[in-house]
């Protein structure tokens, strides 16, 4: 799930995932049906004990092994491995509309915008791009040399 395309910014997902085989599919098949092309997938195994890295594997995505069952410490690794210039956080069991990276794109347009939430409602909206809630964050981005998104949990 990981494309160059000229003028647009690359987009990172991390989903840190535990024993998540009832939802990533899910989750990941929204992914691959996105408009928005230049975009990386990350999952990130909390040692999980079912078929959560399996499930993740036919998707062809970057699977990295947190080492253990920290949640922050996964999205950690996440971010780190992360070739992206936006990071977008979503859990396991979270589901998006196809437009989704594409309005998050579109929302970071603008120099002004450092950080975006979105509530989980919202991100599996159909008029997501009509109704996109923008928080101003700044100077993340220079604390993390990258753009970052930030979801509900």
């Amino acid at each position: 799930m990981q494309m160059l395309i000229m003028g647009k910014k690359k987009i990172s997902v991390i989903i840190p995932a535990y024993n998540e085989e009832k939802h990533i599919e899910n989750l990941l098949s929204d992914l691959k049906r996105q408009t928005y092309k230049n975009f990386e997938a990350i999952v990130i195994d909390d040692c999980s004990t079912d078929r959560t890295v399996e499930i993740a594997k036919k998707f062809g995505i970057k699977i990295l092994a947190s080492g253990k069952h920290n949640l922050s410490h996964s999205r950690n690794l996440g971010i780190k491995a992360s070739k992206g210039d936006i990071i977008v956080n979503l859990d396991a069991d979270f589901r998006v509309n196809k437009k989704f990276l594409e309005e998050i794109e579109k929302t970071f347009k603008d120099s002004k915008v450092e950080g975006v939430k979105v509530s989980e409602d919202l991100a599996q909206d159909t008029l997501l791009e009509h109704s996109i809630n923008m928080v101003v964050i700044p100077k993340l981005s220079e604390f993390l040399g990258k753009a970052f998104f930030m979801m509900k949990i």
